[in-house]
């Protein structure tokens, strides 16, 4: 099996270490993203298939190796970078596809269970676009899916979308967004707008619990098909773009040089230690033969 260590290099932003599993005698290779202690995001790759998958992704400051990786921009660079390194290193590789069922913790009950929002749907909020929509340009797999979302979305920043206060709290949409919100809601012009607002008012978590009541059914009673809703949740695919390029360098680290440093860096503490060691003996000598003489 062999491992290789490469290095992700942007001006302006965090190194990445990537972290290359090749076995020629497999079929698969693997490649993680990250920094020297974790890794944020792994993708895995065949060598008799266009599809490579993005099995998992997540954000820790521990994600670089110079400094510590932002959230936004550091997520966005992390993303990217993953995406061009496929691009280049395989280019049998035409798309990555994205099984994620990544959630946001949101600190409240309801119905005695702790509720969280899916990344998408928090993410259409706050953005206007799900999350791998906005940060790497994803798209749903099923192609009449897609234009669905992308009906929704144009929904969302136009007044035409937006439903009235009474019809969105209807009992069979089952929306239980809270009363205190309707001011806010009737004054907003689009729906876009009125999560914005809300969002610029309670900013995490607070923004949080006060959608994590309603947002799933919400965007739920949008979609014709339910079928919509379940894949944007997790279906998503990276189309490769040869003609899109993100200008990240990749490298391998100078192994022999680095190796050559540390040897000579050892062999002239050795040699410092053994002249210490010299000096302190002739002093010591010097001292012992002085005493003697004044004694006799």
């Amino acid at each position: 099996m062999a491992i290789k260590i490469i290095i992700a290099t942007l001006e302006g932003a965090p190194q990445l270490m990537l972290k290359v599993i090749d076995d020629p005698s497999s079929n698969d290779i693997t490649v993680s993203v990250g920094g020297p202690t974790k890794f944020c995001a792994t993708v895995g790759i065949k060598r008799d298939s266009p599809i490579a998958e993005l099995s998992w992704v997540e954000y820790n400051a521990l994600c670089a190796i110079s400094m510590e990786l932002p959230k936004k921009d550091g997520t966005n660079h992390l993303m990217k970078t993953t995406v061009e390194f496929i691009k280049r290193a395989y280019p049998w590789v035409t798309e990555i596809a994205i099984f994620d069922y990544a959630k946001i913790k949101c600190n409240v009950i309801y119905n005695s269970k702790s509720k969280d929002v899916p990344l998408t749907f928090y993410y259409l909020s706050t953005n206007g676009k799900a999350y791998y929509d906005l940060r790497v340009d994803a798209e749903l797999k099923n192609p009449v899916f897609n234009d669905e979302y992308n009906l929704i979305k144009e929904m969302l920043t136009s007044s035409y979308g937006k439903e009235s206060w009474d019809s969105l709290k209807s009992k069979e949409r089952g929306v239980h967004i809270p009363d205190e919100l309707k001011p806010l809601f009737e004054s907003s012009e689009t729906m876009q707008i009125f999560f914005k607002r809300l969002y610029d008012l309670h900013r995490p978590p607070k923004y949080c619990e006060y959608i994590a009541g309603w947002i799933e059914p919400y965007f739920i009673g949008l979609f014709s098909d339910s079928r919509v809703y379940d894949q944007l949740k997790k279906d998503w695919i990276i189309l490769i773009k040869k003609d899109k390029s993100y200008p990240v360098s990749f490298s391998e680290p100078d192994i022999k040089k680095t190796g050559g440093r540390k040897r000579r860096q050892r062999r002239t503490q050795r040699r410092t230690q053994r002249r210490t060691q010299r000096r302190t003996q002739r002093r010591t000598q010097r001292r012992t033969q002085r005493r003697t003489q004044r004694k006799t």
